[in-house]
C-alpha cells in the first residue's frame, strides 16, 4: 500500500493493510511497525463521539477500580522518581490520578477540557494554580520544570503522537522521566483478536504502539532512554467489563443485562483482567539525573 498517507510515528509512507474495524481500515507502517487508522475523521466528528463516550463511561465507571488502577500507576512512578518530585499529569481530566498521587508528589495537571479542569480545581483548591486547560500540542516548552510527566491512556487518541511526546519531553528537566500507558498492539490479545480486540475502537483510538514502534520513536524521532517497558492488565468493575465487551459485539452486553448490572452489587464487583495488553513505559530525557 502506498500514497500520501504518512506514519504518525516515523513519517514513513509504506504500509501493509491489517483489517477493517468498525468501518475504519487499519494499516501498519513497514518502517517502524506503528499501526493507525487510514483516514482520521474531522475534529467535529471526534468531538461528538467523545461527548457520547463520556456519558457512557460515567454510567459504568467504578470508583474503587479506578483507585486501584491509579495506585498501581503511582507505584510505577515511585519505581523511578523520589517522593516530592514535581509531576505533571497530562490529560488529567477531573483529577483522579492527582488524588492518588498528591500525597507523594508535587502535582500539576493539564487537560483540554475546561469543564474537567474546573471540577479538578473544586476537588483540589490548594492545587488550583497548578491546574489549567490547554491542548497538549499547544503547551509551551519555555521552562523545562518537571521531574516527571504522566500520559495515561492518552497517546492512542491523538492524531500526531510523536509531536505530542516530543513536546512533553521538552517540558521535562534534563534527566526527567516521561511515564506513559497505552494499548499494546503487539500483545497476544491484540494479535489473536485483531479487529475484535477490546482496544480496537477506531476512531476513538487513532494509533497503536507496540514495543518495536516505541523503540523506533525514542531512537530516531524523540531522543530518550527507555528505562522500563512492561505490560499489565487492568482493574475494572464487572459492569464496565461488560460495557467494553459490548463495544466488541453488542450481543455480549445486551441492554437488559447492562441495566441489571448498573448499580448492582455484582456490577460494582472489582476484577483484575490479566490480559497483559496495556504497555507501561518510562523514558528518560537526555541529560544529568537528579
Amino acid at each position: 500500500m502506498s500514497g500520501t498517507l504518512q506514519c504518525m510515528v516515523c513519517s514513513g509512507q509504506r504500509f501493509s493493510p491489517l483489517f477493517t474495524a468498525k468501518g475504519y481500515p487499519i494499516v501498519r507502517c513497514a518502517e517502524c511497525g506503528f499501526s493507525q487508522v487510514q483516514q482520521i475523521p474531522s475534529p467535529e466528528h471526534l468531538a461528538s463521539l467523545y461527548a457520547d463516550l463520556h456519558n457512557k463511561h460515567v454510567a459504568f465507571r467504578d470508583t474503587r477500580a479506578a483507585q486501584r488502577e491509579n495506585q498501581s500507576r503511582v507505584d510505577f512512578v515511585r519505581d523511578h522518581l523520589p517522593d516530592g518530585s514535581h509531576l505533571l499529569d497530562a490529560g488529567c481530566a477531573t483529577g483522579d490520578f492527582i488524588e492518588a498521587a498528591h500525597s507523594r508528589f508535587q502535582m500539576h495537571g493539564v487537560d483540554i477540557s475546561e469543564g474537567a479542569i474546573a471540577l479538578a480545581r473544586q476537588r483540589f483548591p490548594a492545587l488550583s494554580g497548578r491546574l489549567r486547560s490547554v491542548r497538549l500540542e499547544d503547551m509551551s516548552a519555555e521552562a523545562a520544570s518537571y521531574d516527571g510527566i504522566c500520559l495515561w491512556d492518552v497517546i492512542e487518541h491523538v492524531p500526531d503522537p510523536a509531536f505530542v511526546i516530543d513536546r512533553l519531553m521538552a517540558l521535562l528537566k534534563p534527566g526527567g522521566i516521561l511515564f506513559l500507558s497505552t494499548p499494546d498492539m503487539g500483545s497476544l490479545a491484540a494479535r489473536a483478536m485483531r479487529r475484535h480486540w477490546a482496544f480496537m475502537i477506531p476512531p476513538l483510538h487513532l494509533g497503536y504502539f507496540d514495543r518495536r514502534s516505541f523503540r523506533h520513536l525514542f531512537k530516531h524521532r524523540v531522543p530518550g532512554e527507555l528505562l522500563d517497558l512492561r505490560t499489565r492488565g487492568k482493574w475494572t468493575s464487572v459492569a464496565f467489563l461488560f460495557y467494553k465487551l459490548g463495544q466488541i459485539h453488542r450481543w455480549l452486553a445486551p441492554g437488559w443485562l447492562m441495566r441489571r448490572l448498573q448499580g448492582s452489587v455484582v456490577g460494582k464487583t472489582n476484577v483484575y483482567v490479566p490480559t497483559n495488553d496495556i504497555l507501561y513505559i518510562a523514558v528518560r530525557k537526555p541529560g544529568p539525573t537528579r
